[in-house]
């Protein structure tokens, strides 16, 4: 299973940094590459190296971040440029905006006595901006409880394993049943979506595409993932940051004094933040420390 696998490569690039070797996971034999040379020249050979993404189609269906050539070209010039043209400006003041509702929300929930975060309101935050960024829409437009749906997806493609057969009789019918209904609940959400919304550039694109014969994803599955992948990442890195800030209560206080310069009447300058160098090196720690996508799975023939 996903996360099995992660905790065992973990432990070997504890144990053996930097070297490529050997091993084995659930009966099959897995090549552990860590390398930067190799690491480079398998994505750089795609087409000899494909990705094996079965237990997310399984769970989830088929999307950009799971196919391989051809379908994988078309769902990329549908959604790439959408991407490279968001500014950093509509980046900064988009994640400002949903980041102060989200503290004041954490405020407003917080046990004096036994203060914690929920990480469900970090996810929230960090999909807001992309649904506002990506989709230009607001998240709410698709229904209550998107972001829990979007999680339990996630719950489910880290404890998958391949093939639904052995997925329901491992884990049980139930919770196979239950990913069945998730999934209607899901494609629910699009039934009947405001015509702006459907007319979005994310939504013509991926509906152009998705028409394709040779495309297996749908525009249902591109939304979840775009969402999955781009604000669990996102929320994953900012909840470490924060658990790593509060073990390290110096660094936090020095950051927070550092960070205070750049505020401008009770605005923040975002062209100097984020040039701080104090700021660049947290976040550079922690995405090396907890990398938000630990594995790429690959095959070869």
């Amino acid at each position: 299973m996903t996360s099995e696998l992660c905790n065992l490569l973990f432990q070997h690039a504890r144990s053996r940094p930097g070297e490529d070797f050997w091993t084995e996971f659930g009966g099959e034999r897995v090549f552990l590459v860590q390398s930067a040379a190799l690491a480079r020249n398998i994505l750089q050979n795609s087409d000899d190296f494909p990705k094996d993404m079965s237990n997310m189609v399984e769970v989830a269906g088929h999307s950009r971040l799971t196919e391989n050539g051809y379908p994988w070209q078309v769902l990329l010039r549908a959604s790439q440029p959408i991407l490279t043209n968001i500014n950093i400006d509509s980046v900064c003041e988009a994640a400002f905006k949903h980041a102060k509702a989200a503290v004041e929300t954490l405020a407003g929930t917080q046990d004096e006595e036994v203060p914690r975060i929920d990480h469900l309101v970090i996810e929230e935050t960090t999909a807001r901006v992309l649904s506002e960024l990506v989709f230009e829409m607001d998240l709410s437009v698709l229904g209550t409880d998107v972001v829990s749906d979007v999680s339990e997806f996630m719950r489910y493609i880290k404890v998958n394993t391949p093939y639904s057969g052995y997925f329901a009789r491992e884990r049980g019918a139930r919770e196979f049943r239950d990913l069945g209904n998730l999934r209607l609940r899901w494609l629910k959400r699009f039934s009947n979506l405001p015509p702006d919304v459907q007319n979005t550039r994310f939504f013509r694109r991926i509906r152009d595409a998705t028409a394709n014969p040779e495309v297996s994803a749908t525009l249902e599955q591109e939304v979840l993932f775009f969402l999955g992948a781009g604000s669990e990442t996102s929320a994953a890195t900012v909840s470490w940051a924060m658990l790593l800030l509060a073990d390290n209560p110096l660094l936090q206080s020095d950051l927070r004094t550092a960070l205070d310069e750049y505020w401008v009447e009770g605005n923040l300058d975002f062209v100097l933040l984020l040039k701080d160098h104090g700021l660049a090196s947290v976040v550079r720690e922690v995405m090396c420390l907890y990398p938000a996508i630990p594995i790429m799975v690959r095959s070869s023939d």
